[in-house]
């Protein structure tokens, strides 16, 4: 095999091992969507999935580092990264992570027969910051498929 054909085979694995990432991801971060869309705070079973779609995250972002760094040895997407804020809508999400646990203690801690206005108010509250984190998942969904996009427009000229 010469040099070029050992270096196209390289990149075709690294991006199939990206590609099937940032699906993973995105199928991910649709469904979080769908469970948000759908959260009563007083139904256990969404936010059951709600925290196992989460922790499926965190594990997909622990796993990025061997399955997307060697992407970045053979491609660039600051331009994508720029268009879409890519390091401060992660930070965004991760703050919004927080707000939203932080809401949850508070609730957990409130008497609600005794506390009912205050219980309702929380509540209401802790409904729209998952509706703000779920508005920031877009955002990280719009980077995947724009990153999708090129890595399968390179490779559309070698299926031909």
């Amino acid at each position: 095999m010469n040099k070029e054909n050992i270096i196209f085979k390289r990149k075709t694995d690294v991006v199939e091992k990206a590609i099937a990432w940032y699906q993973e991801a995105l199928d991910t971060y649709n469904m979080m969507q769908i469970t948000i869309k759908g959260i009563d705070t007083s139904n256990q079973t969404t936010w059951l999935a709600l925290q196992k779609l989460i922790m499926k995250c965190n594990n997909l972002f622990e796993e990025s580092v061997s399955r997307l760094d060697p992407l970045y040895l053979y491609y660039d997407f600051q331009e994508i990264e720029r268009k879409f804020h890519a390091t401060e809508s992660l930070s965004d999400i991760n703050d919004k992570l927080v707000e939203i646990q932080e809401i949850g203690e508070k609730i957990s801690k409130l008497d609600s027969k005794n506390n009912q206005i205050e219980y309702e108010m929380l509540q209401k509250e802790e409904a729209l910051a998952f509706n703000d984190y779920s508005k920031l998942i877009e955002n990280q969904k719009n980077i995947i498929i724009s990153i999708q996009k090129q890595l399968r427009e390179e490779y559309k000229k070698y299926l031909c």
